[in-house]
């Protein structure tokens, strides 16, 4: 398998984290998780409001030096902000990488009960808020090619489709 950068998408709740990390099993990609960065950097005390680009600059940051050592890497994060694909592709085409993204989709009416029920960090949503997170000032709908999922579906059938997609 060519060694591989894969971008989740999705809705907070949508299942991208319950995914990439079934995915980082199947093929020891390096799991990269923005939440993660995010957390710690409201731990550290960075405010609210600029921990989530603070920690996509780290995400990056570390996802292209690990690509720049031939590893195969899945980043976790919503992926609303074309900037995010962008910053992406580059890493991928700058190291030889094949460049994937997997936006996980469920019913609307199925995330608050998801978001409910799932162990967050700090910086993740526990509620679904009545925002439209494409309406957000720089967000986009996913224009890039990509692999649309419905995570209703048994995760081992979605794994399968997953995995055929990246190459495996």
């Amino acid at each position: 398998m060519k060694p591989f950068l894969l971008q989740m998408a999705g809705m907070p709740g949508s299942g991208k984290s319950t995914l990439a990390q079934h995915i980082a099993s199947e093929t020891s990609a390096v799991l990269l998780d923005k939440d993660i960065i995010q957390s710690a950097a409201l731990r550290a005390g960075a405010e609210k409001e600029s921990a989530g680009g603070l920690a996509y600059e780290v995400l990056f940051d570390i996802a292209a030096d690990l690509a720049s050592y031939g590893h195969s890497l899945i980043v976790d994060s919503a992926a609303f902000f074309p900037l995010i694909i962008t910053k992406g592709t580059c890493i991928a085409n700058d190291n030889s990488l094949a460049y994937k993204v997997i936006e996980c989709m469920c019913p609307r009416d199925l995330l608050p009960n998801r978001l409910a029920s799932r162990q967050s960090r700090s910086s993740q949503w526990r509620a679904l808020l009545d925002v439209d997170m494409e309406a957000r000032p720089g967000a986009e709908p996913l224009s890039h090619p990509h692999l649309s999922v419905d995570t209703t579906r048994p995760i081992e059938e979605i794994l399968t489709e997953a995995l055929e997609y990246i190459g495996r």
